[in-house]
């Protein structure tokens, strides 16, 4: 039986709740399509929060091109909020609670879109690639180049399959 995200999302809430919280936390988010009159194509992106810095930030391989609205920066503050709401949920439930001065702005971090992401080439699905990617350098702490050739983008994914095939090869 499959665990609804938000489920999923409160069990890691908890763990980190209980055990500390490192310097960032990675969200990889999928729009996969929507209903009705919110249907947006199928896209991946990231959504980070730095503790260390105290703030949310959205990585988009696709901004919008043309001045329409960033959708994605839409569903990326709802996961925002909720995943702030579970964290104030799970500090007010702490026994340490009565001894700590509560402050609201804890709980309420600032969301930007990080606009240097490297964007994917028009005609592309390489969203998820661009996800791996800057996970990939956040989680060593290196800078994210503004761009990615195609070269870099082929070179990546035949790196990304070497890597699951070296780790899945039976000696």
């Amino acid at each position: 039986m499959a665990i609804p995200r938000s489920q999923k999302i409160d069990q890691v809430l908890e763990h980190l709740h209980n055990t500390g919280q490192p310097r960032l936390l990675l969200f990889p988010m999928n729009s996969n399509g929507g209903r009705g009159s919110d249907v947006v194509p199928n896209h991946w992106t990231l959504l980070t929060f730095d503790s260390e810095a105290g703030q949310w930030i959205h990585y988009n391989s696709n901004l919008p091109r043309d001045g329409t609205s960033n959708r994605y920066m839409d569903y990326a503050m709802q996961l925002k909020e909720y995943v702030e709401s579970k964290q104030k949920e799970l500090f007010m439930k702490s026994p340490d609670t009565n001894t700590v001065v509560y402050k609201e702005e804890e709980f309420n971090h600032p969301l930007i879109s990080y606009e240097k992401c490297p964007q994917q080439h028009i005609g592309t699905v390489d969203c998820g690639i661009h996800v791996c990617h800057v996970m990939e350098r956040l989680a060593k702490n290196e800078e994210i180049e503004e761009t990615m050739t195609m070269k870099e983008v082929r070179q990546y994914k035949a790196n990304m399959v070497s890597q699951f095939i070296k780790d899945f090869v039976v000696e």
